[in-house]
């Protein structure tokens, strides 16, 4: 998803940041046009093999910022899902429609 083209078109002070897959950034891609100075940094998340090998290049990478796999963990996640577990337990026990379905394609 975001490849070479997708790294031409962002602007030069932009950073990229991927907390989403790992599979959806090209990673040598992404290593060019760091390299070449084409934008701003990277902040990373996710990659394509995990845990990031040791010998990977983006750890000592200057543009590159390493993050622990964690982007999920903000103020009060906890306590939200919590929240929306013990709600959606009491609906079940009561017999009611429980909060945040998704729909199961056949």
């Amino acid at each position: 998803m975001a490849g070479a083209e997708f790294f031409r078109a962002m602007k030069a002070d932009a950073p990229l940041v991927n907390i989403a897959r790992g599979g959806l950034v090209d990673e040598v891609a992404l290593l060019a046009v760091l390299d070449a100075k084409a934008f701003d940094a990277a902040v990373l998340d996710v990659f394509e093999t995990e845990p990031l090998p040791d010998e990977h290049p983006f750890w000592g990478h200057p543009r590159v910022y390493v993050t622990p796999h964690s982007s999920n963990q903000g103020l009060g996640t906890q306590r939200r899902g919590d929240t929306l577990f013990l709600d959606n337990l009491q609906r079940f026990l009561d017999g009611r429609s429980l909060r945040n379905l998704v729909p199961v394609e056949s």
